[in-house]
């Protein structure tokens, strides 16, 4: 089930790229968001690619507030997996931009 939601988001990100609908990209990011969370494993790499696109297409919707909560608890979740130190982590470009600090 996990893999095809990994379709649904694949679909997703065709529809948000290529043909421009990000509203229709974000109910089926969403969509594919709902199965995957339903797996044990939070830290999973398809979910947390899948959350990513998410944000990403927020952004690309000017929807910021909700990336930046998405990409917060990302970089969480990518800490947990790699220290912050890891050279291909992306919490350490997270770090260095200066973004956490309030």
């Amino acid at each position: 089930m996990i893999y095809s939601s990994r379709v649904t988001a694949w679909l997703a990100d065709l529809e948000s790229e290529k043909y421009g609908d990000r509203e229709k990209a974000v109910k089926m990011f969403r969509d594919a968001i709902k199965v995957q969370e339903k797996y044990p494993d939070e830290k999973h790499p398809i979910l947390l690619k899948t959350k990513h696109n998410l944000a990403n297409t927020c952004v690309d919707m000017s929807n910021c507030s909700e990336a930046c909560n998405i990409l917060q608890d990302l970089v969480v979740k990518y800490m947990d997996c790699w220290d912050e130190d890891h050279d291909d982590t992306k919490a350490r470009a997270y770090m260095e931009s200066g973004l956490n600090r309030k």
